[in-house]
């Protein structure tokens, strides 16, 4: 009788499961209960048990032991009605513990509203009715008795893993739903929403992760504290790795794709775009396929409110994709690895910045391209400069050696390398850099400015004659020198001068504190409309700098963009 667990009026051999078998059956309609009572008076039926040699029953016979897929158990559960399933949950309150527990959590036992079973952790309750887009709904009559909740059934299910409905469940809802493998999907619309939803989501785990950062700097801190920020930061990180690995966004061919997939379009400042559409129109190169595994973000995206910096925040590429390497492949390598030190340990640094290989095919391009190609590249330019945004006026040109607590001064210009601690460190320009010296990429506007003013001399300062001289392809020589020393590297923060003004204006200049101040005073007053002279004094003697109208322009605008970003 080994196979025999129960033997009563209304149960049959079929209606128990055999620990060895595996066999289930739906119980008889006329049983309102599901097993005998552990409790039996010396009657008829506590001695037929006895003689039958039955065991006592045990959690684990209502799972089968041996079933390790999960479309068996939810096959077998679903045999059974609500009712079975409230009884049953509250039969496991005194058994929820050691293996019993975490096996029942990794098992698909919480049936829910759809009648589908999945693992408890995947499930929520709504006792209020709301069942948000793509939330598994725990089913009410199965910890609802007579319209009240049984506490004993709601505290088991708890203890499986179901939760209540909170933003981080309807966040992960619409990304199961709509966009997980596979997924349906939504018009613009509702995406849009979808969207919004995602962007408040993540907004309010970045608020929360801000304010226990700032409470921890101000205070000791308790061990509470510190555990939540810690549970903070990692909460934040799953949200974003959740992100990263779904295909949530549209390209602008109208593909689903994950997040690093998809690049900033056109009409974003500093797009990378033109990189990736010059590769696009390539053919094939060496072994190289040009063909760009990246594609465009749709334009509509730009009119959802904070998008871009989600989008940053996710992985969506917004620059050319500069990546820290090692020094090895550094043409300076040999001077990095003079520093000292006899072996390499865990506290040495090797940090490098290596721009893609097909960046240097693509400006090769350009350079032996026609003028149609003008426009591509001075967007390149663009993007380029906005891959050295990081830059800053004291990394430049990089230091010989540094300290440790200087270590971090490379940006993207510099390689930065010693072996271990008793070495000293040594820095180069980095491997992005040696990639933008072979190529010439930086646009032409200075000449295309003076061009027409130059007569015996192609430089800005008023008066100068004779100083510069022609190259061999017709055009003037000149040096360019930035001008206001802006935050950022621009074109427009420039001037061109001969070789003596250059010189001059770089170590002799005693208006170098004024010029910005002087600028936006003739600005202010009026006189910007045109032609700009500014007033300074070169190595003791008064002089003036031409500006164009155009260069006016340009250097107006990106003084505005300074002020906006403090």
């Amino acid at each position: 009788m080994d196979d025999c667990r129960f033997l009563m009026s209304g149960w049959d051999r079929k209606n128990c499961y055999s620990e060895r078998k595996g066999r289930s059956a739906k119980p008889a309609p006329d049983y309102d209960g599901w097993a005998v009572s552990a409790t039996q008076r010396n009657n008829a039926v506590d001695r037929l048990l006895a003689d039958l040699e039955m065991d006592e029953f045990k959690v684990e016979y209502v799972v089968p032991p041996e079933s390790t897929e999960d479309e068996e158990i939810a096959e077998w559960l679903g045999t059974h009605d609500a009712s079975w399933h409230r009884a049953w949950y509250a039969s496991l309150q005194d058994h929820l513990v050691g293996r019993t527990l975490q096996r029942l959590k990794r098992l698909p036992v919480v049936r829910t509203r759809s009648g589908e079973y999945r693992p408890a952790a995947e499930c929520r309750f709504a006792t209020d009715g709301e069942a948000p887009e793509g939330v598994a709904i725990v089913d009410p009559d199965t910890y609802f008795l007579d319209g009240v909740i049984d506490d004993v059934v709601k505290d088991v299910l708890q203890r499986l893993g179901v939760r209540e409905i909170d933003d981080e469940s309807k966040f992960k809802g619409i990304l199961a739903k709509y966009y997980g493998r596979p997924g349906r999907q939504p018009e613009w619309e509702e995406h849009r929403r979808h969207v919004e939803t995602f962007i408040d989501f993540v907004q309010r785990e970045q608020d929360v992760l801000a304010e226990l950062e700032s409470r921890s700097r101000s205070l000791a801190g308790s061990s509470r504290l510190w555990a939540d920020l810690r549970d903070s930061q990692t909460r934040l990180k799953a949200t974003r790795k959740a992100l990263a690995g779904s295909r949530f966004l549209l390209s602008r061919d109208g593909q689903w794709l994950q997040p690093d997939r998809v690049y900033a379009g056109g009409d974003s400042p500093n797009s990378p775009a033109s990189y990736y559409r010059c590769r696009a129109r390539l053919p094939r190169v060496g072994h190289y396929h040009m063909r760009p595994s990246r594609r465009e973000l749709d334009s509509r995206y730009r009119a959802i409110p904070r998008f871009d910096e989600f989008a940053r925040t996710v992985g969506v590429v917004y620059e050319i994709p500069v990546r820290q390497a090692k020094c090895e492949r550094n043409p300076e390598f040999r001077r990095l690895e003079s520093g000292g030190g006899s072996q390499w340990t865990h506290r040495g640094t090797d940090r490098d910045w290596k721009a893609p290989d097909r960046l240097g095919i693509v400006l090769e391009w350009l350079e032996q391209g026609t003028a149609d190609l003008e426009s591509e590249r001075e967007n390149l330019a663009r993007a380029i400069h906005a891959a050295l945004d990081e830059t800053r006026n004291d990394t430049w040109p990089p230091p010989g050696s540094c300290r440790w607590e200087d270590g971090d001064v490379s940006g993207k210009l510099v390689a930065v390398y010693r072996r271990n601690t008793a070495a000293e460190f040594r820095t180069a320009p980095s491997q992005f850099v040696f990639t933008l010296r072979r190529h010439a990429w930086v646009p032409q506007k200075l000449r295309a400015w003076y061009e027409e003013f130059a007569r015996s001399s192609l430089c800005q300062v008023s008066e100068c004659k004779g100083r510069s001289f022609r190259l061999r392809d017709g055009n003037w020589y000149f040096e360019a020198v930035r001008f206001l020393r802006l935050g950022r590297m621009i074109a427009a923060d420039y001037v061109a001068l001969c070789p003596r003004h250059a010189a001059m204006f770089q170590h002799a200049n005693e208006s170098r504190n004024d010029l910005k101040r002087t600028f936006e005073e003739i600005c202010a007053s009026g006189n910007g409309a045109g032609e700009v002279k500014i007033p300074l004094v070169l190595a003791g003697k008064t002089a003036e700098i031409l500006l164009a109208p155009n260069h006016v322009i340009d250097l107006k605008a990106a003084l505005d963009v300074e002020r906006s970003s403090g």
